[in-house]
Parts: structure tokens; sequence; C-alpha cells
């Protein structure tokens, strides 16, 4: 009997031992704690600039493309490299993750877009490579419904792959000299509503797979557009060459309202945590700007590193992911209470 309680009175002082020793959760990206914001944790993965970053639906993997024609699959919770996949023989600009978390797309300079199955992650195997493309890749986005894959392309055209028969299901021939962005909003009834923005200044709503037509088109004042992120109907747009640099547009109205009043004549990426909107630009590489409606809130500098190739917010808005021009990955967070005392 003694030694029974003896045993249980171990286990329970070894489990509150363990509770101690277990990190209190990082607190979500706000408008009042953002400017707390810091570096938490810095890795190294790639051999030169880290030009995308996606996450699965879970949070539980990463997935990074770099100038070194590397893709690299992360364990999210451990920061370590589960998988290098290779076979690009050029930079790569895009990655994308599946819906359904058993894929991976990454796209090159040399046109080619590689699809990648991860659903068993100790073995992730390369299953197909398309060549359809006649420019480079600049963005990816897969259909929620797991069946398409599109991409945009330097020469101006928009592409949709089947996913299942690896084959070009379509293209589209679209007015601009380059296409920047892509996302696929809905689908359903055989067809893919896609959005679209690059040269010229106007985001455009396309049937993509059958009918090939533009739904609407939405001008922005600005030169190029070169990243769009939509979120429960909403569009926030990253506008070079404008006296704004970011505009949110609300189901499709023509009434945009500026959320970033920080102009520039070079590439934008941003990232959304609604109503926080972070933005790299690439003139002032090294920081990273924070805006609400208009206001800046923050300014994050990327400290020791040449500047900043890419941003990413995983899908809890903990965490802010920041791929260097050096192969570094950094995660920035803010650190809980606790801790800092």
């Amino acid at each position: 009997m003694y030694r029974k309680l003896m045993l249980c009175l171990l286990v329970m002082l070894l489990q509150t031992a363990l509770q101690a020793q277990e990190p209190e959760e990082i607190p979500i990206i706000t408008a009042e704690n953002v400017t707390q914001l810091q570096v938490l944790e810095t890795v190294q993965g790639h051999r030169g600039l880290v030009a995308d970053i996606a996450f699965s639906p879970d949070q539980r993997l990463m997935v990074s493309g770099g100038y070194d024609g590397v893709v690299l699959l992360w364990d999210f919770a451990t920061r370590q490299v589960i998988a290098t996949l290779e076979g690009h023989t050029a930079p790569i600009d895009a990655v994308a993750f599946s819906y359904d978390g058993f894929y991976i797309a990454s796209g090159d300079w040399n046109h080619e877009v590689r699809l990648w199955d991860i659903s068993n992650i100790d073995h992730p195997v390369e299953v197909a490579v398309f060549t359809d493309a006649g420019g480079r890749i600049f963005d990816l986005s897969f259909s929620y419904d797991h069946r398409v894959l599109a991409a945009a392309s330097s020469d101006g055209s928009l592409y949709l792959w089947n996913i299942r028969t690896h084959t070009l299901a379509s293209s589209v021939i679209s007015e601009e000299e380059a296409l920047y962005s892509v996302y696929i909003t809905e689908s359903g009834g055989g067809e893919y509503v896609v959005l679209t923005g690059g040269t010229g200044g106007v985001v455009k709503w396309w049937y993509a797979l059958n009918q090939k037509r533009v739904i609407s088109g939405q001008p922005v004042p600005a030169r190029w557009i070169t990243d769009l992120e939509w979120h429960s109907d909403q569009l926030w747009i990253a506008a070079v060459g404008a006296q704004e640099s970011v505009y949110h547009l609300w189901q499709r109205q023509d009434i945009f309202q500026p959320v970033a009043t920080q102009p520039t004549d070079d590439w934008i990426e941003i990232e959304v945590a609604m109503p926080l909107v972070f933005m790299l630009t690439y003139d002032v590489e090294r920081q990273i700007t924070v805006w609400n409606t208009g206001i800046l809130l923050a300014t994050l500098t990327i400290e020791d590193y040449p500047g900043a190739g890419s941003i990413a917010l995983t899908p809890d808005n903990r965490i802010l992911v920041v791929g260097t021009a050096n192969g570094a990955i950094q995660f920035w967070g803010i650190v809980p209470v606790s801790e800092e005392e």
C-alpha cells in the first residue's frame, strides 16, 4: 500500500513538473499588441533568398521555396526540415499547399511547376512536372475542392492544371504583360472563379476553366498589382506606383479604401490578419510595416540580415514568418507575459 501511494505521488510530481515546463501559448497578433512583436527564433535552411512560404491548413507543416531551387518541407512545431524536395533547375518564386494538406506545388523561373504528394510526409513523392507555362511562375493557388492548381505567369497567361490527371485543364491569355498574383476564390458547377493581378493595374475575376472569360475587372490606381489577399469576400491589393500602396476592396464594389499610405515603386508583398496588414516592400527590404486602415502601427526591422524576401502569417495569426535574403527564416511573435517575467 505504501509503495503504491509513493508511486502515485511520484507520478503527480512528475506531471506537475512537466506542466510547469510547457511554454505559455503565444498570443494572437492584434492591433493592441503588434508593437511587442520580436524574433522568437531563427533557423537556417536555404542557400539564398527565401522567396515564398506557405502552411498546411492544420499548421503542422510549413513549406519554403528559395532562389537555390530547393523546396523545404518543415515540421512547424520543431522548426526542423522533414524533407528536401529537389528537381527544380532555377530559382523558385512560388510555393503553395492544397487545402487537404496532401499536396505541395512549386513554381520556378524556368516556367516549370512541380506537384508533390506529401500524404506520407516520411516519403514525399513528385507526381507531376507541368511545363505548359510560357513564362516565369510568380504565384500559385489550389482550389478548395483539391482538383485544380492555378498559376500566374510572366507571359501574361493564367494556367489551370487538373491535379488528378496531371494535365493542363485550361490556359487563359490576359491583356496584361505579366500576371503576378492568382487566387481561386470559388468552385462549383464545373467552373472556377479565379482572381488575378499584374501589370496594368486591373484586378480581374475570371471564369477560367470552361468559359475562359472575364466576369468583372476593377481598375486600381497603380502601375502593377504584385500581391492579392482574399478573406471572407474581402480583397486586399498590393499596388505599386500608386499614392497608397495597399487598398481594401469589399465584395467587388468600386470603392477602394486605402490601407497603407506608404507609396513605393518596387515590389510589395502583403499578409493580412484582419484588420492588420503586414507589408514588405523590396525598396525598404529590411523593414516590415504594419498598418490598420491607413494608420502605421509598427515597423519591424530585420536585424543582422541583408533583407527579407517573403513574409507569411500562420493560420492562427500568432506567428509572422520572415524569409530572409541569405536563406534564414525568422519566426516573429509576442512573448507571453509569464515568460517575460
